[in-house]
């Protein structure tokens, strides 16, 4: 590849920002320090999780983007990737060639910032549609890497993808020599690529090997979400890792007798209904449900990180979790976990849980009331 289009691939990465969405960090909504997950993935230890903040050393932070999959309530994210649109770039094609920032092999395939950003769920998401194997350019170069060494990370996602699927398990591998520079120029017109940022490079397909496009949403003014977020009130949405493969879980080829990655929730019959699980989940799985006759948490298996926020803030200790053994078991539409029948109040006419005419706050002010007249000896 020509050198200046390589240059320029890897520029738009010296502006891989991080963001930090504070309000979905599980510390934040436990109002304790129950998660440091990112702090551990981070190499250069340039993150620190806390209790209303995330503390980010911008100086010693190398845009790796190992924290992002390490996040299982989706609190962190880099402007130049996003799950989906990587999988979006690969094409199901079998054999994928997938760049880190700094790989120097050239030819053609899909450049991330590094190959920390690809954990077990991303690969065995893109074995779902279709590619079985990522060779990986740049990772001879981990040990000595300005961005971190993904060696660790990599060991893991390959430990997890044998113990789902066993020897169907995706492959995860360096580049043979003869693959170094001659990769499919199959991602030309990557639909996702960002227009700003490489419509010099588009320009140049009449350079012998493949160029470089980057899975990247466009960088212009992103919409705020949709409706008001009260303060107190915790916005959900699906985890961005755990999205693609719960959706192709079906399709995967699980070992038998062997736990996947989810692990559904059930509750105890100390469960008072309060919904504090429900409204705090940061992924969606649980969810708080309330009619004028009726207040219930229901639950969707495949939406769960595991991120045990519900476990920790549940005041009854009632949240308890198994392992799913079969894709049914992730599958399953979304259920009822817990509900409770209301009734309205004779006096102040608002819906409370329980028997009787009046609900426990008016109950306690006639109690009162009784006490203050025998006090008075009426």
């Amino acid at each position: 590849m020509n050198v200046d289009s390589l240059g320029r691939a890897i520029a738009v990465f010296r502006n891989d920002d991080l963001v930090i969405d504070e309000d979905f960090c599980l510390n934040d909504r436990a109002r304790r320090e129950v998660c440091r997950d990112c702090a551990a993935a981070c190499p250069p230890a340039a993150i620190r999780p806390g209790v209303g903040t995330i503390e980010l050393d911008e100086d010693a932070c190398t845009g790796c983007g190992a924290c992002v999959p390490a996040c299982r309530a989706g609190a962190l994210r880099l402007v130049v990737f996003d799950p989906a649109r990587f999988l979006a770039s690969l094409d199901g094609h079998p054999v994928a060639h997938v760049h880190c920032a700094e790989s120097r092999d050239g030819g053609g395939g899909v450049v991330l910032p590094c190959h920390a950003m690809i954990d077990a769920r991303l690969a065995a998401a893109a074995a779902a549609a279709g590619t079985a194997e990522l060779v990986l350019h740049g990772i001879d170069g981990c040990a000595a890497c300005k961005r971190g060494d993904a060696t660790g990370p990599l060991v893991e996602t390959r430990g997890a993808l044998r113990r789902w699927f066993g020897h169907r398990a995706p492959v995860l591998r360096a580049p043979e020599k003869n693959e170094r520079g001659q990769g499919a120029q199959r991602h030309h017109d990557q639909r996702h690529a960002n227009r700003r940022g490489f419509l010099g490079i588009a320009g140049l397909r009449a350079v012998a090997a493949a160029i470089w496009l980057v899975p990247v949403p466009d960088r212009g003014p992103q919409p705020a979400p949709p409706g008001i977020c009260p303060p107190g009130v915790f916005r959900q949405r699906a985890a961005s890792y755990q999205d693609p493969l719960a959706t192709a879980v079906d399709a995967l080829p699980w070992c038998d007798g062997q736990a996947l990655p989810w692990y559904p929730r059930h509750f105890t019959e100390a469960c008072t209904v309060c919904q504090v699980c429900a409204l705090r989940c940061p992924t969606g799985a649980l969810a708080a449900e309330q009619s004028a006759d009726r207040r219930a948490v229901t639950y969707g298996a495949a939406l769960c990180t595991n991120c045990g926020l519900c476990g920790h803030v549940c005041p009854e200790n009632a949240v308890k979790a198994e392992s799913a053994m079969t894709a049914e078991a992730v599958a399953t539409p979304r259920r009822v976990l817990a509900a409770v029948t209301l009734s309205r109040c004779g006096t102040c006419g608002h819906s409370f849980a329980g028997d009787g005419t009046l609900c426990p706050e008016c109950s306690n002010e006639n109690a009162m009331d009784d006490e203050w007249l025998a006090m008075l000896g009426g």
